[in-house]
Order: C-alpha cells, then structure tokens, then sequence
C-alpha cells in the first residue's frame, strides 16, 4: 500500500511531492519527461519488498505541478528535498529526463549518492531536430503495454503540454559531458535494446563517460524497460544492489566535487547557434548562442528580440554573424523559453534582466542590436549601464508618437503582413502559447508607455536607428527624429524589406551590424559634428514574389 506525503523545498519556493512505500535500505526513483511518479508503478511493489522506496515528481509534473520547471536547478531540487526528509544516503534511479537529473545530482553532490542507476537516460548532446525526436517518441509507444496509455495520458494533462514542450527543449539543450567525469558513485546504465528515441549507441556513450560505469541492454525492451520488462529490469536492479561498492563503478570513492561556478565560460560553437539555459537566482533564462572557433577580434554582438517572437525571430542574421563574431541573445524573462514567476517587467525592468543574462554569460562590453521592443530595451539599457555597450544598432523602432492609438498600431502592422515572409507569423504562434496573452499585453502596455525618444539623448555611443523601405511601424519620418536626438547616431533603410530585418532581411541587417562592430573594434567613430542623413541601403533582401519558390521547409533565406 502506497502512501502519499508532500513537502515544500527549504527555500519555500518548490514544492516537491513524492510516494513512499517499504522499509530497508532507500532506493529514490526519479521519473522521465511529461510522466510522474506513476511511471514506476510496475515496479515499485517488488522493490519494496526490500527497500524503502521514495517515488519523487519532479517540480513541475504529478503532484508537484504548478511551478516552472527548471532542470538546471532540479538536482539542487532534489539535495533540499532529501535533506529535509532525513535522507543522508540513498541509491538513485533515473528514467530518460530523470536519469540527467539525477547524474547532475551524482555529480554536484556525490556524498548523498550511494549508487546510481541510469535507464535510458538524457544527459549528452542530442541532435536538436525536435520533430524526429517527436516521431520517434510515437514509433516507440507501440511497443508499451496497453495499461500504460491511461498513465501516460493523465500524466500529459496534469502537467500540460507547455510544461512538457518547455521541459523537452531544455533536455535538448542540456550537456552533463564535463561533469559525468566527476560521478563516483558505483554507475550502472541500463538500456532497452529497441529504444529508438535514445539509441543503445547513446547509451554506450554516456556510460563511458562515467568512470567505471557499466552498460547493459535489455532484449525486448524499448525506452522504457520498467514497463516492457519489468521482471529482467527488477533482476538487474537487484543484482547491482546487492553487490558490493567496490565491485561495481568508480575505484574513487566520496571524492568531493570541484566548485562550479553558476554558468560555465561561452565555448566555442564552431560558427553555428546553439541553445544555452541560464541560472539567474529562481529564474531560468533561455539564451541563443554562437561563436567561431578561434580568437575574436570584435566586441560580442548582443540580441534584444521584440515583443513576441523572442530570440527565434533573430536567427537567420545571427547564423550570418556568428562566422566571425560572438552573438548572444537571450529570451527576455517569461518570452520564449526562458522562465520566471514574475509579473510582466516593464522596459528598464527588462534591460536589468538584459544585464544580468549578459553578467551570467560572462560577456562585458558589447554591440546591442534591438528589435521593435527590443529597441526600447536597447536603447534604455544605453542610458542606464553606459558602461557596458559599445555601439547600438535600433532596428524599427516601435510606438511611433505621432500614432498613440492602439487601434492605429494594430492597422499598421496589418499593413506590414504583405512586406514578410509568411512563415514568419506561423511562428509567433508558439511564441504567443510560450508567453501566454496575459504576459504579452502586459508588456505591450509597458512597451507603450515608454518614450524611447527621451531616452535617445542619452545615447553617446555610435548608434544606427534602421528601418525596413516598407515598414509602417516605424515610419521614415520617426526614424529620421530619433536619429537626430542621439549625438552619435544614424538613420539607415533596407530597400525591399519590411518591419522584420532580422528574419525577413539577415544578410543587409548582417552587414549593418559587422560595419558597426567593425568601427567599434577599430575605434573608428562616425561624425558627431550634426545629424548624418540617412542613407539607403540596396538590401540583398529578396523581394516577395507572386509566386514563392519551393523551399525544402518553411522559413526565411538563410545564410
């Protein structure tokens, strides 16, 4: 018979929940993506014939939903929840998403893990192709048995699909590679031999990763041998508990980990972007990241997104940029997938979390580049923390005076629908289900009530104010205005292009921003000496035709 208990996290801000059943020595069980503790039923009656069995639902699934999931903070978690149930030692067993929770655990906390136990489990660098992932989730259920489906499915709805949808990008973007090295809990990796989601091959990899892991396959079974075969699974499980430490896992035994600090230093990416979680306090940024191998010579270049479509929408002229430069941009908190319990922050709010994204990876001084909100971010984060940027780059700027009614807003960008490529508005709509409508009116609110042209004053650093030729949300009239209130600014336009530089024009918004990055580095300045004219910039930007050329998937041109 199984009981239920909950508590709260020493901090008071998560709330773990978990099931307990049994009496001897602990074993925890830890539970894979958009499942909870119910995934282990099959097992848990036989393991508690022998053991104390503390069933545990991650923060954010099963009992203890409600609250952003956080996978960089879940083996932290975990160690405040153990610590206030008592439990100084125990073995841990990690499903899939489970399993890289509690290998970070092992590895940051090595006193509280006796064993370890990984099946089928995250934790290396996996392929970011989401919809093969998802294909392979749906071949593999076939192989599940029949009473699984209602667990699974009430599983799925408890938590809800942007819990799951969250939870499954951070997996994606989640690496233990540097830190597995430290496990010396004894480490067995069990796997099923027809898993297609995480191939045995994953599986080899991870345990050798791991000093004196040892790797078995499970015949018959697929990603979740615990359901498939469960008497095989309970065999192996029980063996490996029963033998003694020294003949299973690592000869090192208690060796504290090293100090780590918050946020590891940027590597390189080899040219291509590359999704990276910050921890910021209780909050969990999503950032994009790319960088060249080799030396830099330019500042980094510094993304602020707009309104909705959060650091998605600057990916094509960010894949441009970072052949040469490093780029950074960061999901604003409660955009994308970043994640926060805050209300709505309003724009010097937003340039705070700007800065401390920028202080958490590490990067000083820096070129801005901001988009439509971002621009106001930018431009405030200018006036604010002068220290820290170089050179602004002000890509149409929004909330144009001389238009105050929403109404009016609301026809321009309807206006600016002919002007952008049609894949760019099927993404704001998972960008709208990341962010909730809540959250964005809020914003929008805040967005409206900030005067970017009181700001532009003091802006003293070379600025480019750019617009798109056909952009009817920042007309050419504000633009020109805004660039005549800043002493070391610019106007520019993109012939051809629309409101959307940076996924509708990369390759001239690219060229922008290297010219400007260029300049800096080279302590090269424009005139100061009045208002520079605005120049027209011929944009590589391909013209909307009126009939689209077949593109193997949707999307804007790339690089």
């Amino acid at each position: 018979m199984l009981s239920h208990a909950a508590h709260a996290a020493e901090d008071g801000s998560d709330r773990i929940s978990w099931f307990e059943a049994g009496s001897g020595d602990p074993i925890v069980l830890v539970h894979g993506l958009g499942t909870s503790g119910a995934w282990w039923n099959r097992t848990i009656p036989a393991l508690a014939e022998r053991h104390r069995v503390l069933v545990v639902d991650l923060v954010g699934f099963g009992r203890s939903r409600g609250q952003p999931v956080r996978l960089g903070a879940a083996a932290d978690q975990l160690a405040a929840w153990a610590r206030a149930t008592g439990l100084e030692r125990a073995a841990f067993v990690g499903h899939s998403m489970g399993g890289l929770v509690v290998a970070d655990l092992a590895a940051r906390v090595p006193d509280l893990v006796e064993r370890l136990i990984l099946v089928d489990a995250a934790g290396l660098a996996l392929p970011q192709h989401v919809t093969r992932h998802l294909a392979n989730v749906v071949r593999g259920g076939g192989s599940l048995p029949l009473e699984v489906y209602p667990i699974a499915l009430g599983c799925a709805l408890q938590c809800g699909p942007v819990t799951i949808a969250r939870a499954a990008h951070q997996i994606l973007a989640t690496d233990l590679a540097d830190r597995l090295g430290r496990i010396s809990a004894p480490t067995l990796v069990i796997w099923g031999a027809r898993d297609r989601l995480l191939t045995p091959a994953f599986g080899r990899r991870l345990a050798a990763a791991i000093p004196g892991a040892r790797f078995e396959t499970i015949d018959g079974a697929g990603h979740s041998p615990m359901w498939e075969q469960p008497a095989e699974f309970e065999r192996r499980l029980e063996t490996f508990l029963a033998e003694p430490p020294t003949t299973a896992g690592s000869v090192r035994v208690n060796e504290p980990a090293a100090e780590e600090e918050i946020v590891e230093a940027l590597p390189s990416t080899g040219g291509r972007v590359a999704s990276r979680y910050l921890a910021l306090g209780d909050r969990t940024i999503h950032a994009r990241l790319g960088r060249p191998t080799g030396p830099l010579d330019t500042p980094p270049i510094v993304f602020v997104h707009g309104l909705l479509l959060a650091s998605r929408g600057q990916l094509p002229t960010m894949r441009r940029l970072a052949r040469r430069h490093l780029v950074f941009a960061p999901d604003l908190p409660g955009f994308g997938w970043s994640l926060t319990r805050d209300r709505a922050l309003d724009v010097p709010g937003l340039g705070r979390a700007l800065i401390a994204a920028m202080d958490a990876a590490g990067i000083g001084r820096a070129v801005l580049v901001g988009h439509g909100l971002g621009s106001q971010v930018a431009a405030q984060v200018v006036a604010d923390h002068p220290d820290r940027v170089l050179g602004t780059v002000l890509v149409g700027p929004t909330f144009d005076p001389a238009e105050p009614s929403p109404v009016g807003q609301v026809r321009r960008l309807l206006a600016d629908v002919a002007h952008e490529w049609p894949s760019l508005w099927l993404e704001h709509v998972p960008a709208l289900i990341l962010s909730g409508p809540r959250r964005a009116l809020a914003t929008l609110d805040h967005a409206r009530a900030h005067r970017i042209e009181s700001v532009m004053p003091e802006i003293r650093v070379p600025t480019v104010v750019v617009r798109g030729e056909h952009d009817p949300l920042a007309p050419r009239r504000w633009v020109r205005e805004l660039a005549a209130l800043a002493p070391m600014a610019r106007a520019l336009e993109v012939r051809g292009a629309g409101h959307a530089l940076a996924y509708g024009a990369p390759k001239a918004l690219a060229r922008i921003v290297d010219d400007l990055a260029e300049a800096v580095a080279t302590a090269v300045r424009p005139r100061t000496d009045g208002v520079l004219p605005m120049r027209i910039v011929t944009a590589t930007h391909r013209r909307r035709p009126a009939a689209r050329p077949r593109r193997t998937r949707a999307g804007p041109p790339r690089g």
